[in-house]
């Protein structure tokens, strides 16, 4: 399986139509909706990326860059797709090396019980609890 970091602007709007059923897959959220995501990665606010076999997309993901006083992070905003469990271990190794490669110091996710759960297969461990008051 083929992992794909998509950098060029114009390279998001090639993929939007073939990534974008993909990313319909997560679980709806109040932070963004999919089409956002890409709108995030056009801005340089964010990064689209895909997992493809024989040139059909299977895994879509998104992170961000969060800059914390002593930490950089690239926190995964979106992962959906089909078969992500054998395809895990490949996708992640290689998010690392994006990540060392951008000066990253972790990988981290804000997500559902159960992807966190599937995550911590990986070397994932719980750093902390979100909580949330609608105003």
């Amino acid at each position: 399986m083929k992992t794909i970091f998509i950098l060029n602007p114009d390279e998001l709007d090639r993929q939007y139509e073939r990534l974008l059923p993909l990313f319909d897959m997560v679980p709806k959220t109040p932070e963004y909706t999919p089409l956002q995501l890409f709108e995030r990665a056009k801005a340089q606010k964010a990064t689209v990326g895909y997992c493809e076999e024989n040139g059909i997309p299977q895994i879509a993901f998104a992170f961000e860059f969060i800059y914390y006083p002593n930490l950089t992070a690239i926190n995964i905003i979106a992962l959906a797709g089909s078969g992500f469990e054998p395809v895990a271990a490949n996708l992640l190794a290689r998010l690392k090396d994006f990540a060392r490669q951008a000066g990253a110091d972790c990988i981290e996710a804000l997500c559902i019980d159960g992807m966190a759960r599937l995550l911590r297969k990986y070397g994932f461990e719980k750093a902390s609890t979100q909580v949330r008051v609608m105003i």
